[in-house]
């Protein structure tokens, strides 16, 4: 219904323009062939320089307030052989016409600017000189200010530079060659240049609207911008509009009609609200444009949508990862704890028991036995220590990665050397983390760097907390081999960063960094 009457009123507007065409074209015609000598040929290019803009603002696409004012040149310029005063009028509403192009609104303070200074051109008080450098002005501001590319930026260029240099020209001719000076040609040739601005303006708005119905290829073509408020910049720059603000579902805000801003809603295919976009834009009054817009923010919408659900399942992931390994860290450190309890303590107590014993044996078979016996206990309990070797024999946390790394120091068969600043402590998963690091760094120096000298240095960094180990080796370790890329990804699992260097000759040194306090500990 709303759409039934824009259309009645817009027919309404363009009857109403063709009786004032035809009213001031009739009364142009009966003022030029009332003039002393009037040539007939004036007389229709008069008419057609007139009637040559309001047809081309009527058949033209966009803004309608851009082709109001293109149409507003002829009246003025049909206006101006009827009424002396009027003569200039259609400069001033050509020029502002042209600072406007294509989105039938002014944008930015120089344009601004030249648009006050077309009020003394509407007066007659100018003079042509200064007409020249108006319009010379207004090309050179189109050019360097626009920020669109092609017709948008060309078609204001080149047509005021044109008007500017017709005015010019004719001005120079008139004062230095006074003598073979002819008005009336001089006339036909700024009544020839203003018939091609108005021929060009149709097609160059519609080569702008074009440029606008693929927005959504050149967004979509290019996603430097994130989340919604990079969406709304990357509209707001390609529409000029610095204000425009892109809101995601049904619950956007709706501004009043009478705030200043307008309101397109973006439905999907089932006709459901995804967005609504607020700006103040002229050139989404063409349908055309507007349809290619609702598309663009349709897709990107969804775009946006997509890479909120994958950064959801990534968050989701990572923190499964994250309990798995918690999980399957504490039930290590629970075994270890449980047999060096109850298994390590029971082969001590034995092998004490079995030397104590050994002194008070007479008999030789008897005590080779025993020393057999005793030399199992001592493998057996060789063996359970290595193998819990590389878990925490106390639950970490609060600095206590320290003591446990210098308890493993002192069992490596390799001279170790423990630096732990003052302060460098974390929750218990940080230190956690970075014990295994350090356990497994040291047993793959001891292993297979053939190193002579190994130093662990633990120091906090900011809000991180660091573990390095360095060794004097051979170098050349693999940093894709399974032992350290496993060490990788527990370290990335925590949210920190792992780094290793094994250049050759040189040692390797394995480097942690995590998180001092873990998300779920902050949050807690």
């Amino acid at each position: 219904m709303a759409g039934k009457r824009r259309g009645l009123a817009r027919g309404g507007i363009v009857v109403l323009g063709l009786a004032a065409l035809v009213t001031l074209a009739a009364l142009a015609v009966r003022t030029d062939n009332g003039a002393p000598g009037a040539a007939q040929w004036l007389t229709v290019t008069d008419v057609a320089v007139g009637a040559a803009f309001v047809v081309a603002g009527t058949v033209a696409g966009g803004p309608g307030v851009e082709r109001g004012l293109v149409a507003a040149v002829g009246m003025t310029w049909l206006a101006g052989s009827v009424l002396s005063p009027a003569r200039t009028w259609h400069q001033a509403v050509l020029a502002v016409a042209l600072l406007c192009f294509p989105a039938g609104r002014v944008r930015g303070a120089a344009r601004a600017v030249l648009v006050l200074l077309t009020l003394p051109v509407a007066l007659g008080l100018a003079g042509q000189p200064l007409t020249a450098a108006l319009f010379a002005g207004i090309a050179v501001t189109a050019w360097s200010t626009s920020r669109a590319e092609g017709t948008a930026r060309g078609y204001p260029t080149a047509a005021a530079a044109v008007v500017a240099v017709s005015l010019a020209a004719a001005f120079v001719v008139s004062r230095r060659w006074s003598a073979q000076f002819e008005p009336d040609a001089a006339l036909f040739g700024y009544e020839v240049v203003l018939v091609l601005v108005a021929v060009a303006f149709p097609f160059a708005a519609r080569s702008a609207a074009r440029a606008r119905a693929a927005l959504a290829e050149r967004l979509l073509s290019d996603l430097r911008w994130t989340g919604m408020e990079g969406l709304s910049a990357a509209l707001g720059e390609v529409l000029g509009d610095p204000g425009l603000r892109v809101h995601r579902g049904e619950g956007a805000p709706q501004p009043l009609p009478d705030d200043g801003h307008r309101v397109l809603t973006v439905t999907d295919d089932a006709g459901r609200q995804v967005a609504v976009v607020v700006h103040h834009s002229a050139a989404l009054d063409e349908p055309r444009v507007a349809e290619a817009f609702a598309v663009a923010v349709r897709l990107a919408v969804t775009h946006i949508g997509l890479q909120d659900e994958q950064r959801r399942q990534l968050r989701e992931l990572t923190a499964a990862r994250v309990r798995l390994l918690a999980a399957a860290d504490r039930q290590r450190e629970r075994i270890a704890a449980e047999l060096r309890q109850t298994a390590g303590l029971q082969l001590h107590s034995a092998l004490a028991h079995v030397e104590a014993q050994r002194p008070r044996l007479r008999h030789p078979e008897v005590r080779a036995a025993l020393d057999v016996v005793a030399g199992e206990l001592r493998a057996a309990a060789t063996d359970l220590a290595d193998l819990v070797a590389g878990v925490p024999p106390v639950a970490l946390g609060d600095g206590r990665l320290r003591q446990a790394l210098q308890d493993m120091a002192r069992s490596s068969p390799v001279p170790v050397t423990v630096d732990a600043e003052p302060g460098a402590a974390g929750d218990q998963e940080a230190e956690s983390a970075l014990f295994y690091v350090c356990s497994e760094a040291l047993a793959n120096a001891v292993k297979h760097a053939e190193a002579e000298r190994i130093t662990i240095r633990l120091r906090r960094q900011g809000a991180g907390l660091v573990a390095e180990v360095r060794d004097d080796g051979r170098g050349g370790a693999d940093p894709e081999g399974s032992g350290l890329r496993g060490l990788g990804d527990r370290v990335a699992t925590r949210g920190g960063r792992f780094r290793v260097d094994s250049p050759p000759g040189t040692g390797t040194a394995v480097r942690a960094t995590v998180p001092a306090v873990s998300r779920s500990s902050g949050t807690a």
